[in-house]
């Protein structure tokens, strides 16, 4: 995002919306800055999304400062992202950069559009610290996209068969234990 792109947002009369979020200054916490970038990495659209700290939700620059402990730069938010534990090994792309706005610095966290949808964390004794109850999260928001999309007969044909998949596996559960039971 370009200086100018950034004046056309502040001068429209939307405020946020799925491809952009006002934030006066950076997350306290990393969990936080990951739920935010995975929120917009998982949309349904097919745009670039946007982080813009600096500006409260009214759109007025506040600025950020170079001696907040939280502000991020591109190394920071790669080498962050690359040591989590995504699915797929699909890891988000994001780039950063600073303009200057009212004699105010501005940073914008790009999260670059991906084919890959959707990015989430496999599970992992660390995952818990980093982003606990994600992957509940997770869930809510897939059923939310998938209920907004598909007929109800789906969804019966879908726990159906969740129904039949969780009997067969108890079954080979059931089936190894006998063997084993048997062949001892």
């Amino acid at each position: 995002m370009n200086k100018n792109e950034l004046l056309e947002i502040l001068h429209s009369s939307q405020h946020e919306t799925d491809t952009y979020d006002f934030k006066e200054r950076w997350e306290n916490t990393n969990s936080e800055l990951l739920k935010d970038i995975l929120s917009f990495t998982n949309t349904t659209h097919h745009h670039d999304c946007y982080l813009i700290y600096g500006i409260n939700d009214g759109k007025d620059v506040i600025g950020i400062t170079d001696t907040d402990k939280n502000r991020k730069n591109q190394q920071n938010i790669s080498d962050f992202l690359q040591s989590l534990n995504f699915a797929n090994s699909s890891i988000p792309k994001v780039l950063v950069n600073t303009l200057e706005l009212e004699n105010k610095l501005v940073d914008i966290l790009t999260i670059k559009d991906s084919d890959q949808v959707s990015f989430y964390l496999m599970r992992t004794q660390h995952s818990h610290s980093i982003m606990p109850h994600y992957h509940k999260y997770k869930l809510i928001t897939l059923m939310k996209i998938l209920v907004k999309r598909l007929p109800y007969q789906f969804f019966l044909q879908i726990g159906l068969f969740l129904i039949v998949v969780h009997i067969l596996t108890e079954m080979r559960k059931l089936h190894r234990l006998l063997s084993i039971w048997l062949m001892g």
